[in-house]
């Protein structure tokens, strides 16, 4: 697996299904953690509820990459992620959602809940383009049906988040 960055964005160039799979988790993960402390700190009802089902989104959508790759792990005859494949992924910072502070700043700011939603619809969009890229890459029909399902799903978060404004 071979990892760059160009133009700002993450390019992530010959890897396997399970490599795909442990980043996409961390992806998820990232992203109950962000949905569920804006869940619990918005002022605002609507975003509560927003921000709420978006949280339970994203751990349906780890525990389908959990799954996946749980098979594909156990599968396959030797291990498809090396040890430093796997702590490059775990220490990979994908950029992809804000930081604690950034989103405390913005949840106290008076313009702050217009650039939560606009940060979202940001990350929303990162996935998209993520998980659209390892759908171009993969081999498997179970998992392009499964991504074009979640990439389906993101497009969904966006549009909620887009009518918000």
């Amino acid at each position: 697996m071979n990892i760059k960055r160009e133009n700002g964005k993450i390019i992530i160039i010959d890897f396997n299904e399970v490599q795909v799979f442990s980043i996409a988790m961390k992806i998820e993960k990232e992203g109950i953690g962000v949905y569920n402390y804006l869940a619990r700190e918005s002022k605002k009802k609507e975003l509560n509820d927003i921000f709420e089902y978006l949280y339970g989104q994203e751990k349906i959508h780890y525990g389908y990459f959990k799954e996946r790759y749980d098979v594909l792990y156990q599968e396959a005859e030797e291990s498809p992620v090396s040890k430093s494949d796997q702590q490059l992924i775990d220490l990979m910072d994908l950029n992809i959602f804000p930081s604690y502070a950034e989103m405390e700043k913005m949840l106290q700011a008076e313009e702050g809940t217009e650039e939560i939603i606009r940060t979202a619809i940001q990350v929303e969009q990162a996935s998209i383009d993520f998980y659209s890229a390892c759908l171009n890459e993969t081999e498997s029909p179970e998992t392009k049906k499964e991504l074009e399902k979640i990439i389906h799903e993101e497009k969904r978060h966006k549009e909620i988040l887009e009518s918000s404004i």
